[in-house]
């Protein structure tokens, strides 16, 4: 049950800091705002003449909005301010140009230092002089002002030269958007704000525009590493996996630069707190380019310094990749359970809701393909008992994680994985309404998650093969490719048109043409690296061997396949394989040596609750009786008992298969009444026909049009009878022309 996309990129709580004060252009032409509308308040000087109260007002109000605005990080140009006010305070006033004047007349260091003295005496002294003009520090205005003082008087030097040189650039810039100088709390909080924004707009915006808004605050801030984390983030979601190495590697670079040459300041060693979160993200990325033994080692190291500095969060995040790294590299089950087990608990004692929610998801995945060997009366208790699944823990780790969910859009990003798991669930027990109803959920109501929108639309595409509509299928994976054409959408997408194209390839005898797109699928598959999908492409491989004769080869790769599964404890899905050994033996006209696997597939299906495998493998048990046994009464009677769950879920080559067995079934009877019971042979072989012909399966057709051609000679209808013939050689001749097609039309 494929439910879920690569490990979630990690951010840092942490990484916000503590907030400085910070002195730049703006805030000083602020300054100068506040200390016109305080010296006409308190009528001490002539420089500002508002027309009427009503101006003083708008002004108070215009520097209130501005001091509280927290809608962008980013400051105005000097342009922009002077529309402002203009547009907000009466041009009667004079307050725009009076401004312009202010910082036009600051020539040099020794004007700012003195303006500086002359607004903390004015406004900010205790002392009662003539010219005192009060400025409340509980107010907002006051708070801002001895803010502002406070930093000037800090100020170095070359900081005062820094503010001049600024406050110069600032004035001479006449048009265009200024960024400003950030202080480095706000350049953080506007480059963390910048990567939620990106995170939120996954396949939405293009690499490009992004990467060129990241590059205007590196330009302003080259130093900072949240820049570079920022890129990092950028490169990742679209793909560009060297990039963001690169710029993890810069983004750590730059966090060690910055504890070394401020290691005399306390503040600066909460820079450490991000390093372990830098080797947790660069062991994500070695996990995504498969590189398992750099992962693992980044992973130790991770858990080693988060455990020196007791960072339980980075912890609990380090043993979820650490459960998804021996998922995909070793296969320990019960290893796999442990950390998942562990995580889950720090998970919840941590009170991480995101976290907690994504390893119950894993947790339910993790039931869903593992059978148990122990019972459990709930999602983390043990006990013991017979080996098998338990579709009730399942729900129940699913409704846990759903609850566990406190924030309404990781509530919606989840959800996602959520319905795509409930499918796999209901595939793997066998229910195709609920298989189909839940990708349809995720679309219409969850599609926030491109990659698990990518993964229903594959899913449905794939539904909709399985019943021969191919050109339905295709069309709709078209669209996907064209709507999510972002590189991590490719390799799902690419697997899901080469299996359909496969599969249709078999249907139609074009064997040749189906070991070629074997042969992409297995290239696309190779660079995925993961072992249930590199299992289902040699599977295909199999499917080639089974239908092209080649079956002792098709056996011993069958079994090699089943063994891979045992080994990374893929149990469910070797009942498949087991059927297919049991249809193997079947071909190879071995219908005893073929019970032995059907009945090892029918305990199998019981313990796991596999009912439409359950069904599929008492059609083969039923073929078996009317072969071996030669008990067609038997054999129609097992297959009434599963043709409801065959016709409502089985794919349409069970369907047509069953109907043709049902048919062969009622001709074998020693009882055959010719002339009452050969209506009902002839209603099921029209439509297995009908079902053939939608799929497009020739081996069918043969049957088909074999058993119809000696039912009308019984029947003594020559003519009927002749065209029946002549459609049998047709699709004979259709299938030996098939195998000897080229790969014309292979490429789409």
């Amino acid at each position: 049950a494929e439910y879920g996309g690569p490990p979630t990129i990690i951010f840092h709580h942490k990484m916000l800091g503590e907030q400085d004060v910070y002195l730049t252009p703006h805030k000083f032409s602020l300054l100068v705002l506040i200390y016109h509308y305080c010296s006409f308040y308190a009528r001490r000087t002539r420089e500002l003449k508002p027309s009427s109260s009503a101006d003083l007002q708008d002004l108070g109000l215009f520097l209130l909005d501005t001091l509280t605005s927290n809608e962008s990080f980013t400051e105005p140009s000097l342009k922009d301010l002077l529309d402002s006010l203009q547009q907000n305070v009466s041009s009667d006033s004079r307050v725009a140009e009076k401004l312009y004047n202010t910082l036009k007349d600051m020539e040099s260091p020794d004007h700012l230092f003195d303006f500086f003295r002359k607004f903390e005496r004015t406004l900010l002294d205790k002392d009662e002089t003539e010219d005192k003009i009060p400025l409340e520090r509980s107010t907002i205005l006051g708070t801002f002002a001895r803010k502002m003082t406070l930093a000037f008087n800090s100020m170095m030097f070359d900081g005062l030269i820094r503010l001049w040189e600024e406050i110069d650039m600032y004035r001479n810039i006449s048009e265009g958007s200024f960024l400003g100088v950030l202080s480095p709390y706000e350049s953080t909080q506007y480059i963390n704000q910048e990567a939620l924004s990106i995170e939120r707009s996954i396949g939405k915006l293009p690499y490009s525009e992004i990467e060129n808004k990241i590059d205007k605050v590196k330009y302003l801030a080259p130093n900072l590493n949240s820049v570079h984390y920022l890129s990092y983030i950028n490169c990742l979601i679209h793909g560009e996996l060297e990039g963001a190495i690169d710029n993890l590697h810069r983004y750590f670079d730059y966090s060690i630069k910055a504890v070394k040459y401020n290691n005399l300041n306390p503040k600066a060693q909460k820079e450490l707190d991000l390093l372990p979160i830098a080797t947790l993200n660069l062991a994500v990325l070695h996990f995504l380019f498969g590189h398992w033994d750099e992962s693992r080692k980044l992973i130790h190291e991770t858990i080693r310094i988060a455990q020196e500095r007791s960072d339980e969060h980075c912890l609990t995040r380090s043993l979820d990749l650490l459960f998804r790294l021996t998922n995909k590299s070793t296969g320990n089950i019960h290893l796999e359970e442990l950390l998942l087990k562990r995580c889950v608990s720090r998970a919840m004692e941590l009170s991480i809701p995101s976290l907690t929610s994504t390893t119950l998801i894993e947790f339910a995945n993790h039931h869903l393909l593992h059978p148990r060997d122990k019972l459990r009366e709930g999602p983390l208790s043990s006990g013991f008992g017979q080996q098998k699944t338990q579709p009730l823990t399942i729900w129940e780790l699913l409704n846990t994680s759903t609850k566990t969910n406190t924030s309404d859009s990781f509530l919606s990003e989840k959800m996602g994985a959520i319905q795509l798991l409930k499918e796999g669930a209901w595939e793997v027990f066998g229910c195709n309404d609920l298989v189909l109803l839940y990708p349809q959920i995720l679309v219409d109501n969850y599609s926030d998650n491109k990659n698990d929108l990518c993964m229903a639309f594959c899913n449905l595409a794939r539904k909709y093969a399985s019943v021969g509509e191919y050109h339905k299928a295709l069309k709709l994976l078209i669209e996907v490719k064209n709507q999510l054409p972002l590189s991590p959408f490719l390799s799902l997408w690419l697997r899901s048109t080469h299996k359909i194209l496969h599969e249709r390839a078999l249907n139609s005898g074009c064997y040749k043409k189906a070991r070629a797109i074997y042969m992409q699928l297995s290239a696309v598959t190779s660079s995925n690296f993961d072992i249930s999908s590199s299992i289902d492409a040699k599977y295909r491989e199999v499917l080639i061997m089974y239908h092209d004769g080649r079956l002792v080869k098709a056996f011993t790769t069958t079994n090699i396949l089943i063994g891979e599964c045992k080994s990374h404890g893929l149990e469910i899905q070797t009942v498949g394989y087991l059927l297919l050994l049991a249809e193997i033996h079947m071909k190879a006209k071995s219908p005893i040596t073929a019970l032995f696997y059907v009945l090892k597939c029918l305990t199998l299906c019981k313990n796991y609750h596999l009912d439409s495998f359950e069904a599929k493998a008492k059609v083969v048990l039923a073929e078996i009786h009317l072969l071996q046994l030669n008990s067609p009464t038997k054999a129609i009677a097992l297959i009434e008992r599963v043709l409801p769950q065959i016709l409502q879920n089985t794919d349409t080559y069970w369907v047509a298969k069953t109907f043709i067995l049902l048919a062969q079934c009622y001709l074998a009877q020693p009882n055959f009444d010719l002339v009452k019971k050969s209506p009902i042979v002839l209603g099921l072989l029209d439509k297995a026909e009908y079902l053939a012909k939608k799929i497009d399966i020739i081996d069918k057709m043969i049957d088909i049009y074999y058993l119809r051609a000696r039912l009308f000679h019984q029947l003594g209808q020559s003519m009927h009878r002749d065209e029946a013939s002549r459609n049998f050689r047709l699709a004979l001749q259709r299938k030996t022309d098939s195998e000897n097609t080229g790969l014309a039309g292979l490429y789409y």
